[in-house]
């Protein structure tokens, strides 16, 4: 079988233009490339690790945004938060997902009034707000 690198003519279409050269090349991710995920639960001075994701923690507002900072600081520039909430809070319609003082909302305004520079993205799932998950 002949070797697939000893050909006649080197192909080289795929690097004939700048641009389709900077689509192919090699790419590099940074910390600022990614979006850290954030469990966001009721609360003071909570950091309850979460059983199913070692390493993985439910985090009150206060904690979560000390915790936002070290990542700010650390390079990263944008977070998810999802909402953990009581069981007592949940119901059919997933209000508390509505609700202007809800965990995600408080943790959105901390942030903002601290000046943690970092992009806030929220769950827009109401599974966690509903008394039947969906």
């Amino acid at each position: 079988m002949p070797d697939p690198l000893d050909l006649p003519i080197r192909p080289r279409r795929l690097r004939l233009r700048p641009d389709v050269r900077a689509m192919l090349q090699q790419v590099t991710l940074r910390r600022s490339d990614f979006i850290v995920p954030l469990f966001v639960t009721e609360g003071s001075g909570v950091r309850k690790e979460v059983a199913s994701m070692p390493g993985v923690f439910q985090m009150s507002v206060d904690v979560a945004s000390a915790w936002l900072a070290r990542r700010a600081e650390e390079g990263f520039k944008s977070y998810l938060a999802f909402g953990v909430i009581e069981r007592g809070k949940k119901d059919p319609a997933g209000s508390a997902a509505l609700d202007a003082d809800n965990v995600v909302c408080r943790l959105l305004r901390e942030v903002s009034r601290q000046q943690i520079p970092m992009a806030g993205n929220t769950d827009l799932c109401f599974c966690e707000y509903t008394s039947h998950g969906h």
